[in-house]
Parts: structure tokens; C-alpha cells; sequence
């Protein structure tokens, strides 16, 4: 019987050429003598700029590009083409597949065993999965969990007659489950996210057994449909060419001409003015490897998938590929946010919190627009099916490139696992807990923390949900931790607060570690938050104002921030930051860090060159001579790459992130010390962005706990100062009493500044209630931090800081 794919696409062939099908049913191959891939470097000039190489094709995913030259993987006929245009370039390594391979195989050398982890195994080709190894691992999953695995479908065929596999995930009931699309290797040499993606599966199933309610709720409330390979010709082609891993084959295996086979499958989707959008990211020779076809759907791969996606209705759909630790989203082939634009960077700073991945659309993320992308044409909206919320994660990072070694596929998938579950989630009401941050209240003497919630999933949430936040520290209470959380639209948000009373016991400055407990749906879901306690003096550096002399800047400068309605700092402020900037700002007035600790705090938001280009934080206590790099919790760590500006484990900002963020760094091994700090902004000559942007930057004391206790040990003063902040010529009010002993007439209260000069002081003259007041002059102050002191006789009982501007 005739095979039906041949009936739908070859109707025109001849019954000759069907019949040589059917009898040899053998998949055709190019020669393999002549092809191979080649790791190169071509050097730019007046011929051959940077522009240049983003317009001519190349795939340019994990390129490594400095002023003068560009590394990137080519294949032959590329290469062939580079000889034709008389274009300079140095081969670096002449056959790339063999040197991935020999990779694999040292790492082997030290890793005798395949990792595992429950269920899960990786593949024997370096890690990834055979062809035969995927079905095989898909069947066990069906075999073991055949209430929630459902016999596969077969949505379509591929050039060489290979069957095109759709898995469906889920309790069979007729309830209106939410429809969500994961697919894999669209581009065959792609493996680990294949791998990511099998491990979350078997995560998700195993939670049956031990009775996860999590994986109970999402397997019974959702319809999980899995593509795991959408271009099998091309992975079998990987497999032939090098069964231990190290195939470089991206494209399918669609025969051109008798040397030239393969279209990029994530090209070659429409509809017509994607596909042929005039950008960058396609090519329109089929040498190259992101060779986009004739026309949009030309190949039967992405037929299959386009009408798998007319005939279902997903809601969302998880396209994943490798490499570079980003999560992209449309629009690819226009420089335009999409009417949901919101929601998508809701989704993805929500889910990158757990993995520091970047995020954003193509032109954010890899600098450049892609046509004829999967994600596209599933978010587009047409006549034969809906929007569908379309992503594509590229996992593990560059040094993983697309042949990770065998110790780095589990951390790569666990580095996912987390959004995994929130995309199932997000198919409908997804409730999240987002941020939270710590204040002092000084007027009630309590800490509260602001903790906000989100609706991170694509409908509405239409039922009251419930929070709790509990407390991990003995010593620490909260008042009311349980709240209500009322019904939240898409990406609408609700902010509480909790009220903490003065810990006893504790020691200030320390971190508290709290529990956010949030039921939805009846599941519970948990998240852990550490937060730096208690009480506080703020050291304000810069607050809606102006660069002073105490700055020194190289090209930073002050402008207004529509966003936010006031004044920030930026390190362009004409626009994109230019090539090889070493961008500094100093902050130059020397600051004593006192107390149990210190925190240098700021707002910010950023657009930077992922993995390049970057910006540091950075303390010296020596006057600038050695700079120290700070951590924060949204930066990341460089990795070495060549030709970027980042060191290889040090900390910085990087990649897109949109909206203000609060961001602490420890100054804990400071104390005591005279410190200056500095952002700076360190580019290539490559991609430029907008940069970076501060507001609010100051520093966080936590002081001694003598004056942190004065208001519950009456053994000890009680000071009480105001106002702090202190704008110039405002009077500073000071009381305090003394309950230790009587002051002395030789007693007086002193203001230091921070390089510890007495600035003013004044006599105290004893009376009978030793309750006592002063109004400070603050006219001729500097902006600055201060101290204040009550000497009597021989004994210091305490200061207290304060902050003028």
C-alpha cells in the first residue's frame, strides 16, 4: 500500500520514482567525502566590515567577533564562497566535527558513567540522543506512565520518509484542558535541548509517584503535546557522520542540487513578509546554513508543524534550541514589540530569575532580526488558528556551544526545570511571587517588607488565592503573615506588607530567610527569600539630582526619566553606547563603612551586549590604586569568551532588562575601611545597546548593636534624630536622655563628618530630668554623611549617623 505521505506531497512524481522508494526505501545521502566544517577567522577591513558579515548569511550564533575579526563556524561551500569574494579569513581549526569529538571524548575519560538522574539518562552520542535512543526513551515513559502517556502520532514525514513524532502528556478526560507545544531540534545539531526537555518530562511523571501535587494538577489540568525531533533526517545525519557525538548538520536534508542539500527549518516559516522580511538572521543561497528555501513552508518539516498547530488549539508554545542562555520572543523579523509584549517580559524576568538567563526579542537579545522564525508565525494570529504565545529557549552557554561536555547536561537542563513548570502553568492563571524588598520604619520602629505578586499567565486569575509568609529565624516575627490575594488580570500585580517587630536576639545587618507560600488551584507552591535585617542609616549618593564634584565621569551624565518621572544616571546619554568604551563613573568622596555591615543599594535597568560587553560595579579601599568587583542579584558571571569584555568570573550586568529593579551589593568586608566605588561600561566593536540606567544609589549601615537596642534597653541613651535625610539649612533636632549615670559638666554632643573631623560641637549642661535637646545649624554642611557623638567625661556612649544633602 502506498504510503500516504507520497499520496499528499508527491502526487506529481512519477510512479518510477515512487516505486524506487518503496522498493529501496534507503534515505539518499551526499557524498561525505568532500564536507566538513571548518572553525574560521575573517578578518574585516574596507571590503569586509562588520555590517557586512551580519547581511551576508553566516550563521553567526556563538560567533566570537572583536574590531578587526570574526571567529565562526563555516561549512565547506561557505568557506568556498569566502575564496570566491577574495575575502580574508585564517582557518583555525580545519575540521571541526573531529575536534568536538576528541572534546567528547576526554570528557569521557573523566566521567566513565552516563549521568543519571531518576529516569533520565543522557544519549550515547556525546550526551545527546540518537535518533532510536529518543523514541526508545519516549516509549519508556509511556510504558511506565501509560495513564498520563498517550501511543504517539505521527504528524508527517520528512524527505527521507522518516515519520515526524507528536507525544501527548496528560490525564485523557474531556474537561477544557489548556493546550501547550514543546518541540526540539529544529536544527539537528541542537541535542541538549532535547535533553533539557526529557529531563523536565521525567521530572513531571516521577512527581506522580512520591504525589507531588504540582505534577497532579498540571498532568490533569493541561494537554502537554511534545515534537521532540521536528528535523529527524538531520539528526540521523549527525548520527552517520559522527555516531560519539560532534556532528555540526543544522539544516534538514532536502536534496538542492547534487552538492547542495538542506533548507534552516527555523527560516522557513511564513507567512510571506516574515519569511522575506529584508533583515539579517536568513539567507537566500542554499550553500549557507540558514539557507530560508523557495518559499515559506516549502519543506515538509514545518508543513507538519504548521498544520499540527491549525489542527490543535495551544495556547502556548516552547520552541527549544542551543545555545547562549537567552529566552527570545516575537517579533523576530520586525524591529517591533508585539501587543503582548508586556506579558512575554512578565513571563521571562519572572522565569530568569531562577536561571540569569537574558531575555527579550531578537534585536535585544542576539542584536539582530530573524526572518521565517517558528515563533512568529505561531504568535501570528490568522484566519486558520489563534495566537499562540511562542518562545524559544537557547540553553547552556557558550562554552557549552552545541556539543555541551557530558557533566554539563543535567546543570543545563536543571537550570530550566523551573520555567519548564511555569510555562504549563502560565497556559492559564499562573500566580507568582515576584520581588520583595526590606525598609526601616523609623517613626514606628519596625521593619516591613513589601513583597509583590503576579499573574504571570495568559488569563486571568478569577479566584481569590492565598498567601502566607513564614519566618525560618527563630528570633524574627511577623504580624499577620496571612493574606488574600483577589482575583488578578494578565500580568496584574498586588503588593502586601508585613510588619516585623524588633527581632531580639538578632544581630543587625544579618539576613533573615523567609518562606513565600502561595495556594492556587489547591496546589502549594513555595519560594525562599533572603533578606538583609534590621534597623538602618541610609547614606544617600544620588537621588533625582545632578552629577557633583565629587563625581568623577568619563561620559556619564543625568537625564529625565519618563518612566519613572525623575532624574537617572546613564553612560550615553545620547543614545546606544559606541565601541570599545571604557566608561567610567567615580564616586570620589571617601566613605567610612561602619557598623555590623553595609550595603551599596541602587535601582536600575539595563540593554547590553550579552556575554561582551558588560557593566561593573566596583569598591577600592586604597584610593583607586585596586578596584574589588561587586555581586548583585541580577548580574552575571563572565565566562572567558574571547574577544569580550567580560573576565572570566567576575560579576556584571549584561542582556535586557526593561523595568527598574532594586540591586544590593555586600560591603561586609569594608568595614571600617574608606572606600570610593565606580560603575563603568566595558565594550567591544561589535553590537551596541542602550546601556544602563541608575537611580536611588546609596548605602545601607547597619550600625552597632548598642544604638540599634536604645529604645528597648533603658541601661542606655535613647537617641532621637530628625530629619534624616537633611536637606542644607534645615535644623537638626536632637534628643536623647541618659538613664546610666548623670552627665558631667564637662559633657558635650560632637558632629563628625566621614573623614571623621569635628564639625560642630556643643556643650551639655546638666539638669534634673537629663532629658536633653539640641537644633543644629546645618547652613554650612556639605552634602555628606555625618556622625553624632555624646561625650561625657571619659565615656562615649554612642553615635548615631545621619545624611545631609
Amino acid at each position: 500500500m502506498l504510503n500516504y505521505k507520497f499520496k499528499y506531497y508527491f502526487g506529481f512524481i512519477t510512479l518510477l520514482f515512487i516505486i524506487f522508494q518503496i522498493v529501496e526505501s534507503k534515505p539518499i545521502h551526499i557524498s561525505q567525502e568532500n564536507f566538513s566544517y571548518h572553525l574560521i577567522k575573517i578578518y574585516f577591513d574596507d571590503k569586509f566590515t562588520y555590517n557586512d558579515l551580519l547581511k551576508s548569511g553566516f550563521d553567526l550564533e556563538g560567533a566570537d567577533v572583536n574590531k578587526s575579526s570574526a571567529e565562526l563556524i563555516l561549512n565547506n561551500q561557505e568557506l568556498q564562497l569566502l575564496t570566491t569574494q577574495k575575502i580574508k579569513y585564517e582557518v583555525l581549526v580545519d575540521d571541526y566535527e573531529k575536534y568536538i569529538e576528541n572534546k567528547i571524548e576526554t570528557s569521557k575519560k573523566n566521567l566513565p558513567q552516563l549521568a543519571t538522574e531518576g529516569n533520565f539518562r543522557l544519549g550515547t552520542m556525546g550526551g545527546s540522543y540518537k535518533l532510536e535512543e529518543v523514541y526508545e526513551v519516549f516509549d519508556e515513559m509511556r510504558q511506565k506512565y501509560p495513564d498520563y502517556v498517550a501511543n504517539p502520532e505521527v504528524i508527517g514525514y520528512t524527505y527521507e520518509d522518516r515519520p515526524i513524532m507528536a507525544y501527548c502528556f496528560g490525564i485523557k478526560n474531556p474537561t477544557n484542558k489548556k493546550e501547550v507545544l514543546f518541540t526540539a531540534l529544529h536544527h539537528a545539531r541542537e541535542g541538549s535541548g532535547l535533553t533539557t526537555l526529557v529531563y523536565f518530562l521525567w521530572n513531571l511523571l516521577e512527581g506522580i509517584d512520591i504525589g507531588n501535587p504540582e505534577s497532579e494538577f498540571l498532568l490533569k489540568n493541561r494537554t502537554i503535546y511534545v515534537v521532540p525531533v521536528v528535523n529527524p533526517d538531520g539528526v540521523a545525519f549527525n548520527e552517520e557522520r559522527a555516531p560519539n557525538g560532534g556532528g555540526m548538520w543544522r539544516k534538514n536534508r532536502k536534496k538542492i542540487n547534487d552538492s547542495t542539500y538542506g533548507v534552516d527549518l527555523n527560516r522557513n516559516y511564513g507567512p510571506q513578509q516574515f519569511w522575506e522580511a529584508d533583515n539579517n538572521g536568513s539567507a537566500t543561497k542554499p550553500e549557507f546554513e540558514t539557507y530560508r528555501g523557495e518559499s515559506p513552508f516549502s519543506e515538509f518539516e514545518t508543513q507538519a508543524m504548521r498544520d499540527f498547530c491549525i489542527n490543535h488549539k495551544f495556547r502556548l508554545a516552547c520552541n527549544f534550541h542551543s545555545y547562549g542562555e537567552l529566552i527570545i520572543f516575537p517579533w523576530g523579523a520586525k524591529n517591533e514589540e508585539t501587543p503582548d509584549s508586556l506579558w512575554f517580559r512578565s513571563f521571562t524576568k519572572e522565569v530568569t530569575d531562577y536561571n540569569n538567563y537574558s531575555f527579550g526579542r531578537g534585536i535585544q537579545t542576539v542584536g539582530y532580526e530573524v526572518s521565517g522564525d517558528s515563533d512568529d508565525w505561531m504568535y501570528l494570529a490568522i484566519s486558520e488558528k489563534p495566537k499562540i504565545f511562542a518562545m524559544t529557549p537557547e540553553v547552556g552557554n557558550d562554552k557549552d556551544g552545541f556539543w555541551p561536555l557530558i557533566n554539563r547536561y543535567i546543570p543545563i537542563a536543571q537550570d530550566n526545570l523551573y520555567m519548564n513548570y511555569n510555562f504549563l502553568w502560565s497556559s492559564a492563571a499562573n500566580l507568582r511571587y515576584v520581588r520583595s524588598v526590606y525598609d526601616y520604619d523609623s517613626v514606628n520602629k519596625e521593619g516591613v517588607i513589601t513583597l509583590t505578586v503576579q499573574n504571570v499567565g495568559i488569563e486571568d486569575l478569577n479566584s481569590s488565592s492565598h498567601l502566607l509568609l513564614e519566618t525560618l529565624n527563630d528570633s524574627v516575627k511577623i504580624l499577620s503573615p496571612e493574606r488574600i490575594i483577589l482575583p488578578l488580570k494578565t500580568t496584574e500585580t498586588q503588593t502586601e506588607r508585613f510588619i516585623i517587630p524588633y527581632p531580639y536576639g538578632f544581630s543587625n545587618g544579618s539576613f533573615g530567610t523567609f518562606v513565600c507560600k502561595i495556594v492556587q488551584d489547591s496546589v502549594l507552591r513555595t519560594d525562599t527569600i533572603n533578606l538583609q535585617l534590621f534597623r538602618y542609616s541610609i547614606y544617600s549618593i544620588f537621588y533625582n539630582g545632578s552629577l557633583g564634584k565629587e563625581w568623577v565621569n568619563d561620559n556619564w551624565n543625568v537625564i529625565d526619566d519618563k518612566s519613572i518621572g525623575r532624574k537617572v544616571i546613564t553612560e550615553s546619554p545620547g543614545g546606544n553606547y559606541s565601541d570599545l568604551d571604557n566608561n567610567y563613573l567615580i564616586y570620589d568622596n571617601p566613605i567610612q563603612v561602619l557598623g555590623e555591615n553595609a550595603t551599596l543599594e541602587f535601582n536600575t535597568r539595563w540593554n547590553i551586549e550579552p556575554k561582551y560587553d558588560v557593566v561593573y560595579v566596583e569598591v577600592s579601599s586604597d584610593s583607586g590604586k585596586t578596584w574589588t568587583n561587586l555581586r548583585s542579584a541580577k548580574m552575571r558571571m563572565g565566562i572567558g569568551l574571547k574577544y569580550s569584555r567580560q573576565d572570566s568570573g567576575k560579576f556584571g550586568f549584561d542582556g535586557y532588562y526593561p523595568d527598574y529593579i532594586r540591586q544590593e551589593c555586600d560591603l561586609s568586608m569594608f568595614l571600617n575601611k574608606y572606600i570610593i566605588f565606580r560603575f563603568g561600561l566595558l565594550s567591544d566593536k561589535a553590537l551596541n545597546f542602550d546601556g544602563i540606567f541608575l537611580d536611588d544609589i546609596k548605602i545601607r549601615f547597619y550600625v552597632d548593636s548598642i544604638e540599634i537596642h536604645d529604645d528597648y534597653d533603658k541601661n542606655n541613651p535613647a537617641i532621637i534624630c530628625y530629619p534624616s535625610p537633611i536637606k542644607i539649612g534645615e535644623p537638626l533636632i536632637i534628643k536623647f536622655n541618659n538613664n546610666k549615670q548623670n552627665i558631667s559638666g564637662n559633657a558635650r554632643v560632637v558632629l563628625y563628618n566621614s573623614l571623621g573631623e569635628e564639625v560642630y560641637f556643643s556643650n551639655i549642661e546638666p539638669n534634673e530630668n537629663n532629658i536633653y535637646k539640641f537644633e543644629i545649624p546645618t547652613i554650612y554642611l556639605i552634602p555628606g554623611f555625618y556622625f553624632i557623638r555624646i561625650e561625657n567625661g571619659s565615656e562615649n556612649y554612642f553615635y548615631k549617623i545621619i545624611s545631609v544633602r
